[in-house]
């Protein structure tokens, strides 16, 4: 199964209980057996770590203070990808969080 960054996936995060996730990893690291993933949330709070999305009709928000490495068995399925506009903000958002 090919992974690549900003896929959106059902991932199996607790007790299966499936949420929402984007891909944060690179896509080069696709061969590895874990992911990192952001979940995404419809509750619009507006902090600086979260990034709005818009997705199948519903605005949301990504969570990248929640970021986790996970079990590529965890992914459920692949059900879309993450709007250009938001990848980009994405990507900006983690360099502001890491940066030193």
């Amino acid at each position: 199964m090919v992974i690549e960054r900003f896929q959106i996936w059902f991932v199996d995060l607790k007790n299966n209980t499936s949420q929402l996730c984007v891909i944060v990893s690179p896509s080069e690291l696709s061969a590895l057996d874990t992911v990192i993933v952001a979940p995404m949330s419809s509750k619009l709070k507006a902090y600086p770590s979260r990034v709005a999305y818009h997705f199948r009709g519903v605005d949301g928000v990504i969570a990248l203070d929640q970021i986790k490495a996970v079990d590529r068995a965890y992914l459920i399925q692949h059900v879309g990808l993450l709007e250009l506009e938001s990848q980009i903000d994405v990507c900006n958002v983690l360099g502001e969080l890491f940066a030193w």
